[in-house]
């Protein structure tokens, strides 16, 4: 599932962004001799469903990773599905523009129809825009999951580590251990004090090993 429909607050957040994206549009518009109103209802919900298009910007991005496809493929298929996105904008624009002829809104319709070539090449920049942000969110996912697969090899190493230690500290070795100081104590008192202090740095060691920290390898 996309990461926006994931969620419901992302959702909101993701169409204001766009109804933001619609009245800056419209602001502009209407600084051309358009009126403010027949340029928001025209514009607005046109690109409020037209945000619902871009979202599969997320599946181009997928399909053609900056990483693995190269730069002249990158760039094919981003203009080809940027141009396509801004095609399925006109459509979206033509149903809207006959949906406000039957109301009436005559002014709305004909201010969208004026602005229509204009209205295009922005549909289409802002398709490239959502492109760009969801390769960088693809890159960061990436990077999270580079570092959740090196914390799950570090603890895999460190358990490997606590296992071969503690496969070496076994009765077997405890007792050869044992019966060597015993038999050092009378024949070599020196020795078997040397042998004595190694054995305690071995568990000494062994009980660090065992109190390491372990990282969380899924995020909060």
């Amino acid at each position: 599932m996309h990461p926006v429909l994931a969620r419901l607050g992302r959702i909101a957040a993701y169409l204001a962004a766009w109804v933001a994206v619609g009245l800056l549009l419209s602001f502009s518009l209407a600084r051309q001799e358009v009126g403010m109103l027949d340029a928001a209802a025209f514009i607005v919900p046109t690109f409020v469903l037209y945000a619902f298009v871009c979202l599969s910007a997320w599946y181009v991005c997928r399909a053609v990773p900056v990483t693995t496809g190269g730069v002249t493929t990158l760039v094919a298929v981003s203009g080809a599905a940027a141009l396509v996105s801004g095609l399925l904008w006109l459509g979206l624009a033509e149903l809207w523009r006959l949906a406000l002829r039957l109301v009436g809104a005559d002014g709305a319709a004909d201010a969208g129809a004026a602005e229509e070539p204009f209205l295009f090449a922005a549909a289409v920049i802002l398709f490239l825009l959502v492109l760009s942000v969801h390769h960088v969110a693809l890159a960061n996912e990436a990077a999270r999951e580079a570092e959740r697969q090196r914390l799950e090899f570090q603890v895999a190493t460190r358990d490997a580590e606590l296992r071969a230690l503690r496969a070496q500290l076994n009765p077997h070795f405890l007792y050869n251990s044992l019966n060597s100081i015993s038999a050092l104590t009378s024949a070599n008192p020196d020795g078997a004090r040397r042998m004595c202090v190694l054995l305690g740095d071995f568990l000494r060691n062994t009980l660090k090993v065992s109190a390491l920290d372990r990282h969380a390898l899924v995020d909060d």
